[in-house]
């Protein structure tokens, strides 16, 4: 709806269909993550986090300045669709971090009992 908003150039659709694979690979590698790191440690992993999601915003929103499909993927291929890549191994890192035990107070209880 959005890239149909602003028109029907290609490179918005472009754009848009790769913001939710951005957003699927934010979440997962917090999840994965944050559990690990301490408060001090968690702050500056938001830092890091924001600052790489803006670099791969600006990096598929080539397509609103390009506007036409040959032109927005020729500029991918350029980089070797290096963004498409570390989203990707984005999505997928956060299977092979085994998830963190977190124990409640109540399993804590029942071991010093």
């Amino acid at each position: 709806m959005s890239a149909f908003w602003h028109g029907v150039a290609p490179g918005y659709y472009l754009t848009f269909l790769m913001v939710p694979f951005i957003v699927i690979a934010e979440t997962r590698m917090e999840k994965a993550i944050k559990p690990y790191l301490s408060p001090r440690m968690c702050y500056y992993y938001d830092w890091f986090a924001w600052f790489w999601l803006y670099r791969f915003m600006e990096y598929v929103g080539c397509g609103f300045l390009l506007l036409q499909a040959y032109p927005v993927l020729a500029a991918w291929k350029s980089m070797y669709f290096i963004g498409h890549v570390i989203i990707f191994l984005f999505i997928v890192i956060p299977v092979f971090i085994p998830k963190k035990k977190i124990i409640s107070s109540k399993e804590e209880t029942k071991k010093h009992s």
